[in-house]
Protein backbone atom coordinates (compact mmCIF):
# COMPACT_ATOMS: atom_id res chain seq x y z
CA UNK A 1 0.00 0.00 0.00
CA UNK A 2 1.15 3.53 -0.69
CA UNK A 3 1.03 4.94 2.82
CA UNK A 4 -1.22 7.97 3.15
CA UNK A 5 0.82 10.97 4.24
CA UNK A 6 0.04 14.66 4.28
CA UNK A 7 0.81 16.48 1.03
CA UNK A 8 1.91 20.11 0.73
CA UNK A 9 -1.68 20.97 -0.16
CA UNK A 10 -2.90 19.23 3.00
CA UNK A 11 -0.41 21.18 5.12
CA UNK A 12 -1.59 24.46 3.57
CA UNK A 13 -5.24 23.74 4.37
CA UNK A 14 -4.49 22.57 7.91
CA UNK A 15 -2.23 25.57 8.54
CA UNK A 16 -5.03 27.96 7.65
CA UNK A 17 -7.47 26.39 10.10
CA UNK A 18 -4.96 25.96 12.94
CA UNK A 19 -3.45 29.44 13.15
CA UNK A 20 -4.92 29.92 16.64
CA UNK A 21 -2.84 26.96 17.85
CA UNK A 22 0.34 27.45 15.84
CA UNK A 23 1.23 31.02 16.74
CA UNK A 24 4.33 31.91 14.72
CA UNK A 25 5.29 28.27 14.08
CA UNK A 26 4.72 26.33 10.89
CA UNK A 27 2.56 23.23 11.25
CA UNK A 28 5.59 21.00 10.75
CA UNK A 29 7.57 22.80 13.46
CA UNK A 30 4.59 22.70 15.84
CA UNK A 31 4.25 18.92 15.41
CA UNK A 32 7.98 18.28 15.75
CA UNK A 33 8.11 20.47 18.86
CA UNK A 34 5.41 18.33 20.47
CA UNK A 35 7.57 15.25 19.98
CA UNK A 36 10.77 16.96 21.09
CA UNK A 37 9.07 18.15 24.30
CA UNK A 38 8.96 14.50 25.43
CA UNK A 39 12.64 13.88 24.79
CA UNK A 40 13.36 14.15 28.50
CA UNK A 41 14.56 11.63 31.07
CA UNK A 42 11.19 11.58 32.86
CA UNK A 43 9.47 10.31 29.70
CA UNK A 44 12.08 7.74 28.68
CA UNK A 45 12.17 4.13 29.84
CA UNK A 46 15.17 2.19 28.60
CA UNK A 47 15.82 3.50 25.10
CA UNK A 48 12.25 4.39 24.19
CA UNK A 49 9.69 7.10 24.81
CA UNK A 50 7.29 5.74 27.44
CA UNK A 51 3.82 6.34 26.00
CA UNK A 52 2.23 5.49 29.34
CA UNK A 53 4.00 8.46 30.91
CA UNK A 54 3.15 10.71 27.95
CA UNK A 55 -0.51 9.64 28.18
CA UNK A 56 -0.55 10.49 31.87
CA UNK A 57 0.96 13.89 31.13
CA UNK A 58 -1.89 14.51 28.64
CA UNK A 59 -4.47 13.51 31.29
CA UNK A 60 -5.38 10.16 29.76
CA UNK A 61 -6.48 8.55 33.01
CA UNK A 62 -6.93 5.00 31.79
CA UNK A 63 -6.59 2.80 28.70
CA UNK A 64 -9.17 0.04 28.41
CA UNK A 65 -10.40 -2.64 26.00
CA UNK A 66 -13.87 -1.87 24.72
CA UNK A 67 -16.50 -3.29 22.36
CA UNK A 68 -16.27 -0.35 19.97
CA UNK A 69 -16.52 -0.55 16.18
CA UNK A 70 -13.55 1.70 15.43
CA UNK A 71 -9.95 0.74 16.32
CA UNK A 72 -9.74 3.32 19.12
CA UNK A 73 -11.63 6.19 20.68
CA UNK A 74 -10.71 9.04 23.01
CA UNK A 75 -13.52 9.81 25.47
CA UNK A 76 -13.36 13.07 27.49
CA UNK A 77 -14.36 12.64 31.11
CA UNK A 78 -13.99 14.42 34.40
CA UNK A 79 -10.34 15.34 35.00
CA UNK A 80 -9.15 13.89 31.69
CA UNK A 81 -9.78 11.16 29.15
CA UNK A 82 -10.42 7.46 28.82
CA UNK A 83 -8.73 5.80 25.85
CA UNK A 84 -10.78 2.89 24.49
CA UNK A 85 -9.15 0.29 22.25
CA UNK A 86 -11.26 -2.14 20.26
CA UNK A 87 -11.19 -5.43 22.16
CA UNK A 88 -10.75 -7.68 19.12
CA UNK A 89 -8.08 -5.42 17.69
CA UNK A 90 -6.17 -5.37 20.96
CA UNK A 91 -6.25 -9.18 21.28
CA UNK A 92 -5.09 -9.66 17.69
CA UNK A 93 -2.07 -7.38 17.81
CA UNK A 94 0.99 -9.42 16.90
CA UNK A 95 3.41 -6.87 18.27
CA UNK A 96 3.56 -3.91 20.59
CA UNK A 97 4.38 -1.65 17.66
CA UNK A 98 0.82 -1.38 16.32
CA UNK A 99 -0.56 -0.65 19.76
CA UNK A 100 2.02 2.10 20.15
CA UNK A 101 0.75 3.73 16.98
CA UNK A 102 -2.84 3.59 18.21
CA UNK A 103 -2.00 5.10 21.60
CA UNK A 104 0.26 7.79 20.08
CA UNK A 105 -2.45 8.72 17.57
CA UNK A 106 -5.00 9.24 20.34
CA UNK A 107 -2.49 11.17 22.45
CA UNK A 108 -2.12 13.47 19.43
CA UNK A 109 -5.86 14.23 19.58
CA UNK A 110 -5.45 15.60 23.12
CA UNK A 111 -3.41 18.53 21.78
CA UNK A 112 -6.63 19.86 20.27
CA UNK A 113 -8.27 20.06 23.70
CA UNK A 114 -7.82 22.60 26.47
CA UNK A 115 -6.92 20.35 29.41
CA UNK A 116 -6.20 23.12 31.92
CA UNK A 117 -9.62 22.83 33.60
CA UNK A 118 -11.55 20.03 35.28
CA UNK A 119 -13.14 18.90 32.00
CA UNK A 120 -11.25 18.80 28.67
CA UNK A 121 -12.63 21.38 26.21
CA UNK A 122 -12.59 20.33 22.55
CA UNK A 123 -11.04 23.02 20.32
CA UNK A 124 -10.67 20.79 17.26
CA UNK A 125 -11.26 22.97 14.16
CA UNK A 126 -12.21 19.97 12.00
CA UNK A 127 -15.15 17.62 11.69
CA UNK A 128 -14.79 14.21 13.35
CA UNK A 129 -13.11 11.69 11.07
CA UNK A 130 -11.82 14.30 8.61
CA UNK A 131 -9.10 12.39 6.76
CA UNK A 132 -6.53 15.20 6.71
CA UNK A 133 -6.94 15.67 10.46
CA UNK A 134 -6.55 11.93 11.11
CA UNK A 135 -3.37 11.88 9.01
CA UNK A 136 -2.14 14.87 11.00
CA UNK A 137 -2.67 12.93 14.23
CA UNK A 138 -0.76 10.02 12.70
CA UNK A 139 2.11 12.43 12.04
CA UNK A 140 2.04 13.89 15.55
CA UNK A 141 1.94 10.34 16.91
CA UNK A 142 5.11 9.47 14.98
CA UNK A 143 6.76 12.64 16.32
CA UNK A 144 5.97 11.48 19.86
CA UNK A 145 7.19 7.91 19.36
CA UNK A 146 10.40 9.05 17.64
CA UNK A 147 11.16 12.71 18.45
CA UNK A 148 13.40 14.42 15.94
CA UNK A 149 16.08 15.23 18.52
CA UNK A 150 15.96 11.67 19.83
CA UNK A 151 16.53 10.19 16.38
CA UNK A 152 19.30 12.64 15.52
CA UNK A 153 21.11 11.83 18.78
CA UNK A 154 21.01 8.11 17.94
CA UNK A 155 22.36 8.78 14.46
CA UNK A 156 25.18 10.88 15.92
CA UNK A 157 26.31 7.87 17.91
CA UNK A 158 29.54 6.47 16.46
CA UNK A 159 27.94 3.04 15.99
CA UNK A 160 25.70 4.41 13.22
CA UNK A 161 26.45 5.89 9.82
CA UNK A 162 25.08 9.24 8.71
CA UNK A 163 21.97 8.55 6.57
CA UNK A 164 23.20 11.06 3.98
CA UNK A 165 26.10 8.76 3.20
CA UNK A 166 25.90 6.10 0.51
CA UNK A 167 26.60 3.21 2.90
CA UNK A 168 23.65 3.91 5.19
CA UNK A 169 21.52 0.92 4.19
CA UNK A 170 18.54 -1.15 5.23
CA UNK A 171 20.66 -3.29 7.56
CA UNK A 172 21.33 -0.27 9.77
CA UNK A 173 17.56 0.35 9.95
CA UNK A 174 17.22 -3.11 11.49
CA UNK A 175 19.80 -2.16 14.12
CA UNK A 176 17.88 1.04 14.90
CA UNK A 177 14.68 -0.98 15.16
CA UNK A 178 16.18 -3.17 17.88
CA UNK A 179 17.74 -0.29 19.79
CA UNK A 180 14.62 1.88 19.80
CA UNK A 181 12.13 -1.02 20.14
CA UNK A 182 9.90 0.35 17.40
CA UNK A 183 8.87 -0.95 14.00
CA UNK A 184 10.97 -0.54 10.89
CA UNK A 185 8.03 1.25 9.27
CA UNK A 186 8.00 4.07 11.84
CA UNK A 187 11.77 4.57 11.58
CA UNK A 188 11.55 4.73 7.79
CA UNK A 189 8.59 7.12 7.88
CA UNK A 190 10.52 9.46 10.16
CA UNK A 191 13.85 9.18 8.31
CA UNK A 192 12.54 9.26 4.75
CA UNK A 193 9.22 11.09 4.70
CA UNK A 194 8.80 13.29 7.78
CA UNK A 195 12.36 14.57 8.26
CA UNK A 196 13.83 13.75 4.82
CA UNK A 197 17.13 12.74 6.38
CA UNK A 198 17.54 9.78 4.03
CA UNK A 199 16.93 10.57 0.37
CA UNK A 200 15.78 7.15 -0.78
CA UNK A 201 12.67 5.49 -2.12
CA UNK A 202 11.65 2.44 -0.07
CA UNK A 203 9.61 -0.40 -1.57
CA UNK A 204 8.39 -3.66 -0.02
CA UNK A 205 7.79 -6.51 -2.45
CA UNK A 206 6.21 -9.77 -1.27
CA UNK A 207 6.32 -12.99 -3.28
CA UNK A 208 2.91 -14.68 -3.29
CA UNK A 209 1.36 -17.51 -5.25
CA UNK A 210 -1.30 -16.73 -7.82
CA UNK A 211 -4.88 -17.77 -7.18
CA UNK A 212 -6.96 -19.53 -9.80
CA UNK A 213 -10.56 -18.61 -10.52
CA UNK A 214 -11.47 -21.43 -8.11
CA UNK A 215 -9.65 -19.68 -5.24
CA UNK A 216 -6.98 -22.33 -5.04
CA UNK A 217 -3.30 -21.50 -5.00
CA UNK A 218 -1.37 -22.41 -8.10
CA UNK A 219 2.14 -23.49 -7.00
CA UNK A 220 3.54 -22.94 -10.50
CA UNK A 221 2.86 -19.22 -10.77
CA UNK A 222 3.53 -16.33 -8.45
CA UNK A 223 3.62 -12.55 -8.25
CA UNK A 224 6.00 -10.08 -6.63
CA UNK A 225 3.41 -7.62 -5.29
CA UNK A 226 4.32 -4.06 -4.35
CA UNK A 227 2.96 -3.92 -0.81
CA UNK A 228 4.40 -0.72 0.66
CA UNK A 229 6.00 2.52 -0.55
CA UNK A 230 7.69 5.29 1.47
CA UNK A 231 9.21 8.26 -0.36
CA UNK A 232 10.42 11.73 0.75
CA UNK A 233 7.58 14.24 1.13
CA UNK A 234 9.11 16.44 -1.57
CA UNK A 235 8.55 13.55 -3.99
CA UNK A 236 5.03 12.85 -2.77
CA UNK A 237 3.47 14.89 -5.54
CA UNK A 238 4.83 12.16 -7.82
CA UNK A 239 2.64 9.51 -6.16
CA UNK A 240 0.75 9.05 -9.43
CA UNK A 241 3.89 7.60 -10.97
CA UNK A 242 3.56 4.59 -8.65
CA UNK A 243 0.37 2.58 -9.34
CA UNK A 244 -1.95 2.47 -6.30
CA UNK A 245 -3.56 -0.68 -4.97
CA UNK A 246 -6.97 -1.68 -6.32
CA UNK A 247 -9.49 -0.33 -3.81
CA UNK A 248 -12.16 -2.74 -5.09
CA UNK A 249 -10.26 -5.90 -4.15
CA UNK A 250 -9.84 -7.41 -0.69
CA UNK A 251 -6.54 -7.16 1.17
CA UNK A 252 -6.09 -10.95 0.91
CA UNK A 253 -6.27 -10.86 -2.89
CA UNK A 254 -2.77 -10.64 -4.44
CA UNK A 255 -4.27 -8.93 -7.48
CA UNK A 256 -5.17 -5.99 -5.26
CA UNK A 257 -1.57 -4.81 -5.57
CA UNK A 258 0.58 -3.89 -8.59
CA UNK A 259 3.19 -6.55 -9.33
CA UNK A 260 6.73 -6.61 -10.64
CA UNK A 261 7.29 -7.39 -14.29
CA UNK A 262 10.20 -8.19 -16.59
CA UNK A 263 13.61 -6.86 -15.43
CA UNK A 264 12.34 -5.93 -11.97
CA UNK A 265 10.93 -9.42 -11.42
CA UNK A 266 14.25 -10.97 -12.49
CA UNK A 267 16.11 -8.62 -10.14
CA UNK A 268 13.91 -9.57 -7.16
CA UNK A 269 14.38 -13.26 -7.91
CA UNK A 270 18.12 -12.71 -7.69
CA UNK A 271 17.92 -11.10 -4.23
CA UNK A 272 18.92 -14.27 -2.43
CA UNK A 273 21.16 -13.11 0.44
CA UNK A 274 19.82 -11.71 3.71
CA UNK A 275 20.95 -8.17 2.91
CA UNK A 276 23.16 -6.51 0.37
CA UNK A 277 24.20 -3.09 -0.87
CA UNK A 278 25.54 -2.67 -4.39
CA UNK A 279 25.49 -0.52 -7.50
CA UNK A 280 23.70 -1.66 -10.63
CA UNK A 281 25.27 -0.88 -13.99
CA UNK A 282 22.20 0.90 -15.36
CA UNK A 283 18.77 1.93 -14.10
CA UNK A 284 17.19 0.12 -17.05
CA UNK A 285 18.28 -3.16 -15.40
CA UNK A 286 15.33 -2.77 -13.01
CA UNK A 287 13.11 -0.33 -14.88
CA UNK A 288 9.83 -2.19 -15.33
CA UNK A 289 6.29 -2.07 -13.97
CA UNK A 290 5.22 -0.99 -11.39
CA UNK A 291 8.30 1.27 -10.95
CA UNK A 292 8.78 2.02 -14.66
CA UNK A 293 7.35 5.55 -14.67
CA UNK A 294 8.79 6.51 -11.28
CA UNK A 295 12.32 5.45 -12.18
CA UNK A 296 12.01 6.87 -15.70
CA UNK A 297 10.97 10.24 -14.28
CA UNK A 298 13.82 10.51 -11.76
CA UNK A 299 16.66 8.73 -13.58
CA UNK A 300 18.14 8.44 -17.02
CA UNK A 301 17.87 4.85 -18.24
CA UNK A 302 21.68 4.56 -18.42
CA UNK A 303 22.27 6.10 -14.99
CA UNK A 304 24.11 4.16 -12.30
CA UNK A 305 22.00 3.71 -9.19
CA UNK A 306 22.84 2.58 -5.66
CA UNK A 307 20.58 -0.16 -4.30
CA UNK A 308 20.37 -1.89 -0.94
CA UNK A 309 17.94 -4.61 0.06
CA UNK A 310 16.98 -6.89 2.92
CA UNK A 311 15.41 -10.29 2.40
CA UNK A 312 12.91 -11.55 4.99
CA UNK A 313 10.46 -14.39 5.53
CA UNK A 314 7.02 -13.16 6.64
CA UNK A 315 4.80 -14.81 9.25
CA UNK A 316 2.88 -16.42 6.39
CA UNK A 317 6.16 -17.86 5.06
CA UNK A 318 6.29 -15.54 2.05
CA UNK A 319 9.56 -14.04 0.86
CA UNK A 320 9.72 -10.25 1.30
CA UNK A 321 12.29 -7.93 -0.24
CA UNK A 322 12.74 -4.50 1.38
CA UNK A 323 14.27 -2.46 -1.42
CA UNK A 324 15.98 0.95 -1.08
CA UNK A 325 16.81 3.04 -4.15
CA UNK A 326 19.11 6.00 -3.48
CA UNK A 327 17.65 9.18 -4.99
CA UNK A 328 20.93 11.11 -4.83
CA UNK A 329 22.30 9.48 -7.98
Amino acid sequence: MILKFLTSRDFSELNAKMSFLLGNDSLTKWCENIGNSYYKDEFITGNEIDLGKVAKDRKIIKIINSAILVPSKLVPSKKGFTLQIKAKLNSSLNSKHKKKLIIAHEIAHTFFFDISGEFPVDNTPFNQGYYRFERLCDYIGRCIIVPEKYLLDFLDNKSFTNPKNQDFNIKIISELKKKLNISREIILQRLIHDLELWNIAYFEFIKVQEETEYKKSNPNTYRWILFKVIIPKSYYKMEAFIPPEDAKKKVSNPKKYPSAKDNLKIFLNNCTSDNKSFTLNKIKDIQADPLDNFLGYHFDKDALVNISYEREITRKKNIKINLCINLNN
